[in-house]
């Protein structure tokens, strides 16, 4: 059994750096996209909202679904900035790729930002963020796609990450027209499958 921890030890030795080293790279290529950032332009940490649920299905989400933080990274590109949603790993303390462009407006006085989230082919989640007077409230939407236009968004989706590789501005540029197309859906179709609420606190 000893000589089994001293094989694993030495074996987690090697691997250990070879996964820094690849966060490292990956950080180096799309830091400029927020991949491995503490902080972005605009930080959020969101919580099940006490006072949209009754107290069972209220403890309910928060054990199912959890807290949920996200950023917006406000990327210059050279056809105008684009504000860019990225989610926050918890495992590794930075954030991941951009997931999503995101759309403003406003809701009387109150500022509204749209992120539209293709998951895969057949669920597109919504991500409503609206600054009320005394709070922050995200209201996460999720939709179901049929087969031929959640394969038609999915195929766009991976055109992104395909330009990824090679250029940053050409990839955002599928993103943005990737969320206008979510955007129009969304418009046509405004029956959500499920909304969870959480209130949030920006920091």
């Amino acid at each position: 059994m000893k000589k089994f921890f001293l094989i694993f030890s030495f074996f987690l030795f090697f691997i250990n750096p070879s996964v820094s080293s690849e966060k490292s790279k990956l950080t180096e290529k799309f830091g400029s996209l927020g991949y491995g950032s503490k902080k972005l332009d605009y930080n959020f940490g969101c919580f099940i909202d006490t006072e949209s649920y009754d107290e069972t299905l209220y403890h309910r989400l928060v054990e199912t679904v959890g807290p949920y933080s996200f950023g917006y990274l406000d990327y210059n590109h050279p056809k105008g900035n684009i504000l860019l949603l990225n989610n926050w790993i918890q495992d590794n303390l930075h954030y991941n790729m951009p997931i999503a462009s995101t759309h403003s407006s406003k809701i009387g006085d109150n500022l509204r930002l749209g992120s539209p989230i293709l998951s895969n082919e057949t669920i597109l989640l919504f991500n409503d963020l609206e600054f009320k007077s005394d709070k922050i409230m995200l209201y996460r939407s999720s939709y179901k796609l049929n087969k031929t236009v959640g394969n038609k968004f999915w195929k766009k989706k991976m055109k992104y990450n395909t330009l990824l590789q090679n250029s940053n501005n050409d990839a955002l540029e599928v993103l943005e027209d990737l969320k206008f197309d979510l955007l129009k859906y969304i418009a046509k179709n405004p029956d959500k499958d499920m909304t969870i609420i959480y209130s949030c606190n920006q920091w």
